[in-house]
This record gives C-alpha cells, structure tokens and sequence, in this order.
C-alpha cells in the first residue's frame, strides 16, 4: 500500500482529500491504480502519455509515495 500526497491543484480530482492510498509495488502500478479510480487525475500526471515534467517521487519509510 502506498500513500500519495496531493499538491492542492490536484486534490479536486480526487474528492479535495491531501493524500489518496494507492495499491502497487512500484511508481508505475501506484499510478495505474490511481487512474483506474481517478481517470480525471491521469490527464493532469500523465498527459499524451509522458509524465508531466513537475511530478517528483520519492521513497518513503512505508513505502512508495508522490508529491505532485
């Protein structure tokens, strides 16, 4: 389980919540999950299919998490 931490233009997309859990062992499936119950978020992240460029990740004590 991940924790993924939203940076307040983001948070609308995902009910207003600061932080989401997300399920994945690694970045790529953490944001697979996300996309799959938030699909407006992906078009923020991961336009045309390229990260955007002011996503930074990180590694956490419990495991993976974002500032976006």
């Amino acid at each position: 389980m991940a924790t993924v931490r939203l940076a307040p233009v983001l948070r609308a997309t995902v009910g207003g919540s600061k932080q989401v859990s997300a399920q994945g062992s690694n970045l790529a499936e953490v944001l697979n999950d996300l996309y799959a119950r938030f699909p407006a978020l992906k078009e923020q992240i991961q336009p045309e299919e390229n990260l955007s460029r002011f996503i930074r990740h990180s590694v956490a004590c419990h495991g993976w998490w974002a500032l976006i």
